[in-house]
């Protein structure tokens, strides 16, 4: 398994790129994720998603770059001083480009 960047932790996920990118195991779906990060952007639901972030950064057993720690407890810091909204247009940026660049799921044809 390969280490986790800062980019797997920024933008929301597909099924087709949370599978592509290792995040999520087949049977999990992405949209709980996606929620959490939404969630970040308002003030109040924000100071739990930093925390998270920062919890998430902090722990070493995870199988994340050393910029994706720093990283992650950087958007935690911001979301926990109520400047989360600030991550909106990264996160759609990066959304995009996962979007265009994932590779397409296979579907198997039904006879």
């Amino acid at each position: 398994m390969t280490a986790l960047s800062l980019y797997n932790h920024t933008g929301f996920h597909t099924y087709a790129t949370a599978y592509s990118e290792g995040m999520f195991a087949k049977d999990d779906t992405p949209c709980p994720y996606n929620s959490g990060i939404a969630s970040g952007y308002l003030p109040v639901f924000g100071i739990f998603m930093g925390v998270v972030h920062i919890c998430g950064g902090a722990n070493k057993t995870r199988n994340v770059t050393l910029v994706g720690r720093i990283g992650l407890i950087a958007r935690g810091i911001l979301e926990c001083i109520g400047c989360g909204i600030l991550f909106l247009i990264p996160d759609l940026i990066v959304t995009m480009h996962r979007h265009c660049c994932a590779p397409s799921p296979r579907v198997p044809y039904e006879s």
